[in-house]
């Protein structure tokens, strides 16, 4: 059996004591982001152990504000085993006598899967909770608009799971019900290059799913590159060249495709497969790629499906040479 990886958060200790929100007193940092840090609290009422986002003060403006605490609430109504809830929000005094905004989340002692060591099976195990937590949320009308690796979380303490580990979708910090989605929002918010064709052109989302934006984080997920990295254009740099740059996309790059032959020699042809179909444009067909996932579950099961084929090769290869 495969050993259990230490997933347990880190805990970075604070020089002073802070009490945000009156109630909840901040014990240690567990990570920055684009968009504020997060730490571990305590709950002085109840004792409840959550993890505070504190959005940073040069982002915090009222329209932000306004808008946040908006979306906070409708985050706050998903309740599904594999997605971190929401479940407070508070306007709190800064530092510079502003107002400050915080996001309070269930904490599941977990750590981003881009920092945790796992088999090929068991990280695709954990990709597919997170897939289905995703499509909770988008059957919701709820929209993510920041799915990248550090926001899929690993953890390995719930009472609610029987699993060693598992995956769970984190970080709704710029979520978005896409009932109320303004397609012409000069605002983008996420994280360039895991932006999807629609996500990087402001547009509409069909179907209201993220698969394409979901799949290309596992993209990261399993080369530790992103797509733009394989690009054949060397000048794409910025974050706007790359916005550009995904909004056109609608397959892999050649470079990418080798690269996943080279990882996954016994199924290489099929994962590209699945990673075109995710990427496809029924306006702009590439090859007979012109229907993409109506889901991000049903890429994961697609794409373990491929890759089991490649984990059984290689374990009757290793089997044959022993």
């Amino acid at each position: 059996m495969e050993p259990i990886p230490n997933i347990k958060s880190e805990n970075i200790p604070l020089t002073e004591e802070r009490i945000v929100g009156g109630k909840y007193k901040v014990d240690a940092l567990l990570g920055k982001g684009g968009m504020g840090d997060v730490y571990r609290a305590t709950n002085i009422e109840n004792g409840m152990v959550v993890a505070v986002k504190t959005i940073r003060e040069e982002l915090n403006s009222p329209d932000l504000r306004d808008r946040l605490k908006i979306e906070a609430q409708t985050a706050g109504k998903l309740e599904h085993p594999y997605i971190q809830q929401v479940i407070d929000y508070i306007e709190t005094p800064a530092n510079d006598g502003n107002m400050e905004s915080v996001y309070v989340m269930k904490d599941i002692m977990g750590k981003p899967l881009n920092q945790v060591h796992l088999s090929l099976d068991k990280k695709v195990d954990v990709l597919l909770q997170v897939a289905q937590g995703l499509d909770y949320a988008n059957s919701k009308k709820v929209l993510h608009r920041d799915l990248k690796p550090g926001n899929f979380l690993v953890a390995n303490e719930s009472s609610g799971h029987q699993e060693d580990f598992f995956g769970c979708l984190s970080d709704f910090g710029v979520t978005h019900s896409s009932e109320f989605l303004e397609v012409n929002d000069d605002t983008l918010y996420g994280t360039p290059p895991y932006m999807s064709r629609e996500h990087a052109k402001g547009e509409q989302i069909p179907g209201d799913t993220e698969a394409a934006d979901f799949a290309l984080a596992v993209f990261k997920s399993l080369t530790d590159r992103t797509i733009v990295e394989f690009s054949e254009d060397t000048t794409i740099h910025t974050p706007i060249e790359i916005i550009g740059y995904m909004a056109e996309l609608n397959h892999l790059p050649p470079k990418a495709e080798e690269a996943l032959k080279a990882k996954f020699k016994y199924s290489g042809e099929q994962v590209i497969d699945v990673f075109n179909k995710a990427l496809a444009d029924p306006k702009n067909p590439y090859k007979h790629f012109k229907d993409p996932y109506s889901n991000a579950t049903k890429f994961m099961l697609d794409l373990r499906d491929a890759l089991t084929t490649e984990l059984n090769a290689s374990n009757r290869y290793s089997a044959v040479t022993k």
